[in-house]
């Protein structure tokens, strides 16, 4: 197999694997299908399909998917993770405190 074909092939699975990452992170949604229940309920063809467009972009940007929930619980339990160190270490300043106070007096 030359360099060329090689580097052609690897570039399509690049995409392939983009556009199923793509596919992931979507919510699924048939506007198609939406469409129609709109306009079986009397809404005119044009306006149906703007709808169900509107709404694919609304669910596209504001809605959660299972990648963007991953990312989070991994953030959090990062969080988690540093303010269990802090109190570990506040705890054991508080120690030497009581320490230096009992001391005192």
């Amino acid at each position: 197999m030359s360099v060329s074909s090689t580097t052609h092939a690897t570039k399509k699975y690049a995409e392939a694997a983009s556009s199923q990452l793509e596919a992931q992170a979507m919510p699924s949604f048939d506007t198609l299908s939406y469409a129609k229940v709109l306009q079986q309920g009397g809404v005119p063809t044009k306006q149906a399909e703007a709808m169900a467009t509107a709404l694919l972009q609304y669910l596209k940007n504001e809605v959660a998917t299972k990648n963007d929930t991953i990312l989070l619980q991994s953030d959090l339990q990062s969080d988690i993770a540093s303010f269990k160190s802090e109190i570990a270490l506040i705890r054991v300043e508080l120690k030497y405190i009581r320490w230096g106070v009992s001391i005192l007096f």
